[in-house]
């Protein structure tokens, strides 16, 4: 969920725009805002009415912002310190391995429990993600990737099914060099996306990636909020770099993923394949430089002094891009955030002990959401409650 100031911002470019005073960032500030929120497209004409805006202008005027948002952090740390909890390592299923047998488990003897998932929904089935996109050019022009024809975009542009594909350097025009692009998933979408110089990106749900139309210069810059994956095209010459608030990843030609969602708190990058470095960045200072092998994960929490290093299983941060949520003893709580982003659904843990739960084991991304609830039901002893969109989550005995 966007904060409030991200909506006050949002207010104050549309009366920017009312104005006729939007510099080139600032409109495409705005479009990124309708690509990501097109609810909002309504809301953005009432905001945009000269009457209401000159009210809400002189209600946010007696606010004072700054005594507000402390007394805020104020509160939240003080729930926080009170919500502390001892750490449960409750790992039904070791290892990958062992899926087959889950499945067959799920199917086989869980029937009736699955049943009683659907019949405590008294809905219809709630539907995973699927390949749609925002494309955000740079004249804050918008075009939506959903639909799964082909189509030309621009010269050096074009939609193959559910792949956006720019043309090679050489074949583009000077005016599209200069410009930049975004590419902006929502929640329960993603998209693949084959840049100029012929690298390969996987965008996850909730993510935008800003990139040249060119990569003209001498560096091959991108920005991202979100998770993508990337295969790099090799250029000795070129560094590839992506940019993300707390990190900065550089390469020449590798496999890796890449994870910096602003509500998780932590950005992490995961090596496959080659090598890459790794600047950790507090602003624009760099206070830390890791060199990545494969199998190893450069993680940095928001407020922490320096990253950690750790070696972990790749495969199990890039199954998503092969259809796949893949668990290494992971916390339910980062679990719950992925399946949000995925199936558009929010999670209320009623014990806080659930979000320390921690379970390993994969479950198909395109599968029906009962199944998922079951198969966590089954592994975790939990309860699911669902309306509508919301899932309420308690465990027996707690």
């Amino acid at each position: 969920m966007e904060r409030t100031e991200d909506y006050i911002r949002f207010t104050e470019l549309l009366l920017k725009e009312s104005a006729g005073n939007l510099t080139q960032d600032e409109t495409e500030e705005l479009a990124l805002w309708i690509a990501r929120h097109p609810e909002d497209g309504e809301l953005g004409k009432r905001l945009a009415d000269p009457v209401n805006l000159a009210k809400k202008q002189a209600e946010y005027a007696d606010i004072n912002t700054a005594k507000a948002w402390e007394r805020l952090e104020r509160e939240v740390e003080a729930k926080e310190r009170k919500s502390e909890r001892r750490i449960l390592t409750f790992v039904k299923y070791a290892a990958a391995c062992l899926v087959p047998l889950l499945v067959f488990v799920l199917y086989k003897h869980y029937p009736q429990q699955r049943q009683l998932v659907t019949e405590r929904t008294g809905q219809t089935e709630i539907q995973p993600g699927s390949n749609k996109a925002i494309l955000v050019l740079g004249d804050g022009q918008t075009v939506s990737l959903e639909n799964k024809g082909d189509t030309l975009i621009a010269d050096n542009i074009r939609k193959k099914g559910d792949k956006l594909i720019y043309g090679t350097e050489e074949n583009e025009p000077e005016k599209e060099m200069e410009r930049w692009h975004t590419l902006v998933t929502p929640v329960g979408g993603e998209y693949k996306l084959a840049l100029p110089d012929g690298s390969e990106v996987w965008l996850n749900a909730a993510s935008e990636l800003r990139y040249s139309a060119g990569f003209s210069g001498k560096r091959r810059e991108v920005w991202l909020k979100g998770e993508a994956c990337f295969n790099v095209a090799k250029d000795l010459e070129r560094p590839f770099v992506v940019k993300t608030e707390d990190m900065d990843v550089r390469v020449f030609g590798t496999e890796f993923n890449v994870m910096a969602y602003s509500d998780d708190g932590i950005t992490q990058t995961t090596l496959l394949e080659g090598s890459v470095k790794v600047d950790i960045k507090d602003g624009t200072e760099i206070i830390q430089t890791e060199e990545l092998v494969p199998d190893t994960q450069a993680e940095f929490r928001k407020g922490s002094a320096k990253a950690n290093i750790k070696k972990v299983k790749a495969l199990y941060y890039t199954g998503w891009k092969n259809g796949k949520f893949q668990f290494d003893d992971e916390k339910l709580e980062t679990i719950f955030r992925k399946l949000s982003r995925w199936y558009n659904v929010e999670f209320e843990v009623r014990n806080p002990e659930i979000s320390d739960i921690r379970f390993s084991g994969e479950i198909r991304r395109f599968g029906n959401f009962s199944t998922v609830l079951g198969l966590l039901e089954l592994g975790a002893d939990l309860r699911f409650s669902v309306k509508g969109n919301k899932i309420t989550v308690t465990k027996e005995g707690l």
